[in-house]
């Protein structure tokens, strides 16, 4: 739930990098929304001659949260010649800018710039404007639209990607039951990972905002991976289970098919932890959450949760691919030494 989305480009360079320091500055002497402000647009026929309603909406826009200034018609001196910047010189809009207490392009901005949109034509009637419309613009809205419509396309991607690999799953395990809870147990996993992403990157990264793109994209190979391990582990157990009745078989294949799959793990996680060498932040990002995804994959979930799902649903997991076999259950020691 403390999952945030942005796209913080300067938060993203270096602390070394000329960028990243001019920010620094801008934000110290100003505030950091003055690198990007959101725009406010007050669109229709004589907007520009309603200037009592116009300066209530000023007003009540430099009281919204996380605003720290706000530049419109009334904030310009009188010194500034005629016609006021701010307003359209046929009259038919207002502009006021918006000037954020927090990094423009971070997920507190964008979501303060939507309940800010959202508002706008109450606080407009509030204000007596009318015959009027509202626009927001700048790079936070931007941003937010380019998050939303990435969002919306990735979710129907993911469902896709989910439902095909659904129907791989029981093609290759010639079951029903067995690849819904495989497939849910990844999609578990993907989301303890995101959530332990979120803690690990507030602690280490000083932020539990991701760049937008890093989790959707880490999420799509921490499932295909997943329902590799999962053909792998299912596999060996149910090969087993010709022999042997389901818990027996789990309790001899588990254990072989795990230090097979943790070894694999902590080889993968190495290496996706090598892209944290790169001094950007979306790339630090991706090397915690596929480090840890993989982790967690190899060492809890193939290793406890999903043998611990095929024990509990025996040969019913099973149906209808592989025929019920009735067979004596090994004496511990028999099992032990199958194990080994």
């Amino acid at each position: 739930r403390g999952l945030g989305l942005g796209s913080p480009l300067i938060g993203e360079m270096p602390a070394s990098s000329d960028v990243a320091r001019a920010g620094g500055a801008a934000a110290a002497g100003f505030a950091p929304g003055i690198l990007a402000p959101a725009e406010v647009l007050v669109i229709g026929p004589g907007a520009g001659s309603q200037t009592a309603a116009g300066n209530r909406l000023e007003a009540a826009l430099r009281r919204q949260p996380g605003v720290a200034t706000v530049v419109g018609p009334a904030a310009l001196p009188a010194s500034v010649p005629s016609p006021n910047p701010m307003v359209a010189r046929d009259g038919r809009a207002i502009r006021f800018a918006l000037v954020y207490d927090t990094d423009p392009l971070n997920a507190t901005a964008i979501g303060q710039v939507r309940m800010l949109a959202a508002r706008l034509p109450a606080l407009g009637r509030a204000a007596g404007l009318r015959g009027v419309r509202y626009e927001v613009g700048g790079q936070t809205a931007l941003t937010s639209d380019a998050i939303t419509s990435t969002a919306s396309d990735l979710w129907r991607v993911g469902l896709a990607i989910l439902l095909v690999t659904l129907l791989l799953l029981m093609v290759f395990l010639r079951a029903l039951l067995a690849p819904v809870y495989l497939l849910a147990a990844s999609v578990l996993a993907v989301l303890a990972t995101l959530g332990l992403t979120v803690v690990i990157c507030d602690a280490v990264l000083g932020s539990p905002d991701l760049v937008y793109f890093v989790p959707f994209a880490a999420g799509v190979l921490l499932v295909s991976l997943g329902s590799d391990y999962n053909v792998f582990v299912v596999g060996r157990i149910w090969e087993e289970a010709r022999a042997l009745p389901t818990q027996d078989a789990v309790a001899v294949a588990a254990p072989r098919a795990s230090r097979a799959i943790t070894t694999a793990g902590v080889a993968l996680a190495a290496s996706f932890g090598l892209l944290a060498l790169i001094p950007l932040e979306q790339f630090r990002q991706l090397a915690i959450i596929m480090a840890v995804g993989v982790m967690l994959d190899s060492v809890v979930v193939r290793s406890f949760l999903v043998p611990a799902l095929v024990a509990l649903t025996g040969r019913f997991g099973m149906w209808p691919g592989h025929q019920r076999v009735r067979v004596a259950a090994r004496r511990p020691s028999e099992l032990s030494d199958a194990s080994r």
